[in-house]
């Protein structure tokens, strides 16, 4: 929220003069940062031939949706950590609802759109079953991501006990290896 917005434009300038084409933004929460929209629009101008967003879809309104997919070259991804009751407990009471919620704004709006999950302890055994809703609850999703849950500084919530063992992880692995199937 604080990053000045020179220092996000000579980023832009700086990574567009490397060759780079794709541009990558995530957080925090990027959509919380007053400079994003003109951000986006100065990228776009400098040539950027494709933005993916992360965010956590929770402010992820009608308007702000429009906005971002007006260029064609928008793709949003949103962190969903699981069913709801998992979600909430590791992002919050109601926070499920309201990504659930800009997931499905950012799809009505046409934005090629995504399912980023952190996999923790309690999503493991209850994997198939939240991609197989996942897919049913959002038809239009192009895929959903899983990457290992790890602790940051600063975090919220105290997730120690969701850290996945190295046997965790391969169950994981193979889990996600048979979804493929």
């Amino acid at each position: 929220q604080d990053m000045d917005p020179k220092t996000a434009l000579q980023v832009l300038a700086d990574g567009r003069g490397l060759g780079y084409r794709h541009l990558h933004i995530t957080g925090g929460e990027p959509l919380l940062w007053q400079h994003f929209f003109a951000c986006i629009d100065e990228a776009l101008e400098m040539g950027y031939e494709s933005i993916f967003l992360n965010t956590n879809g929770t402010i992820l309104d009608a308007k702000m949706a429009r906005r971002l997919a007006v260029s064609g070259k928008m793709t949003v991804s949103v962190s969903i950590q699981g069913p709801e009751y998992i979600h909430d407990a590791m992002r919050g009471a109601g926070s499920y609802t309201a990504a659930a919620s800009g997931l499905r704004t950012a799809l009505e709006a046409g934005i090629p759109s995504m399912i980023f999950t952190a996999v923790g302890k309690s999503l493991v055994k209850e994997l198939p079953r939240f991609v197989d809703t996942s897919f049913r609850d959002f038809p239009d999703i192009k895929e959903i991501t899983l990457i290992q849950l790890v602790r940051v500084p600063g975090d919220a919530f105290n997730l120690t006990s969701e850290i996945l063992s190295p046997e965790d992880f391969l169950v994981m692995v193979r889990m996600a290896a048979m979804l493929n199937l």
